[in-house]
């Protein structure tokens, strides 16, 4: 910004401005100097022989539930589609493959699984989100009593008097057309 344009409504040099911008905004607000650092090109095959060996351990792609399913086991996934950690897209993928593969079969996963994606949230909560809800409450009451969440209630610090539902996955709230738009009552699954 131009000194010009800092000033009091007397035309004089609003100091204080005058220094904020000279050498706080350029000093700090400036993109940073890139270091001239030579990077090494990750060598993605090398890395896939090294881990394989253990892959089968610690990779967690497999789709098959059945034992868990069996059990009775019930399980309530969540995240944030804004999470910088992992990426949500690998969630949803694998929990469509999840319901995909099970289908046909005698145990669905709807039956026993049910994602839930918190617009805004980071990694495990924050940021411009409705980020507090129960899923302890929710997974409780689908085991003792088989009422499977179809949404739990959230609120959030960052929205101060606004609630929605979290709707399982692939369902969002969609406004009812009447009532408060802070509501959560006021919201469906669609």
């Amino acid at each position: 910004m131009p000194k010009a344009a800092i000033s009091h409504r007397d035309g004089k040099p609003a100091t204080p401005l005058v220094t904020l911008s000279d050498l706080t905004l350029t000093k700090f607000m400036n993109y940073p100097q890139i270091p001239s650092v030579a990077y090494k090109p990750i060598d993605y095959a090398a890395m896939q022989r090294q881990i394989a060996p253990t892959a089968f351990m610690t990779d967690a792609t497999s789709a098959d539930l059945t034992t868990f399913a069996a059990r009775g086991g019930k399980m309530i996934l969540v995240t944030g589609w804004s999470d910088p950690v992992f990426t949500p897209i690998d969630l949803t993928n694998w929990y469509e493959r999840l319901v995909s593969e099970t289908a046909s079969t005698a145990t669905p996963a709807e039956g026993y699984a049910r994602l839930f994606m918190v617009p805004g949230m980071n990694h495990c909560g924050g940021g411009p989100a409705l980020d507090n809800f129960d899923p302890l409450s929710a997974i409780i009451d689908w085991t003792e009593k088989g009422n499977a969440p179809a949404s739990m209630k959230a609120t959030g610090k960052a929205f101060p008097g606004v609630s929605r539902p979290l709707c399982a996955y692939p369902k969002f709230a969609t406004y009812s057309g009447s009532g408060p738009l802070e509501a959560a009552e006021s919201y469906s699954c669609q």
